[in-house]
């Protein structure tokens, strides 16, 4: 016995079928799209006739490197920002019995105990609220 297929089914399969078969996609309408470019963003003139004209002046050793003051560049940021992390501080004004002071009001207001020196910044939400009083 074979299985019957409904013919809409086996239209819709012969026609994956072909379109998998290396059908070319000539038959489909295509509409390239020109991009805008706003007149403040557009080279000159002057730069257009200037890589015009050394288009046959470029050697492999000149292509290599086209990109060069790029990865200077970036390199130079990421330089920038590991320098960031080890830069001065200032030195502490207080003195260490001052700052007890702080730290201990600070760890009262918090209800939970506090680092020493912890006395700046956003207030932290108490996990021992109910142990230290």
């Amino acid at each position: 016995q074979r299985c019957r297929v409904h013919p809409v089914a086996r239209q819709m399969d012969s026609h994956r079928r072909s379109a998998s078969a290396g059908r070319t996609t000539a038959g489909k309408w295509y509409r390239a799209v020109t991009p805008h470019v706003r007149s403040e963003d557009r080279d000159s003139l002057t730069d257009w006739q200037r890589a015009y004209d050394n288009r046959f002046m470029v050697t492999s050793l000149t292509y290599m490197h086209r990109h060069v003051g790029e990865c200077v560049a970036q390199a130079q940021r990421t330089h920038f920002e590991k320098q960031e992390y080890f830069r001065k501080h200032e030195l502490p004004n207080l003195t260490w019995m001052d700052l007890h002071r702080m730290t201990h009001d600070r760890s009262i207001r918090q209800r939970q105990p506090a680092y020493y020196g912890d006395v700046g910044g956003p207030p932290r939400i108490g996990v021992l609220g109910k142990s230290f009083k």
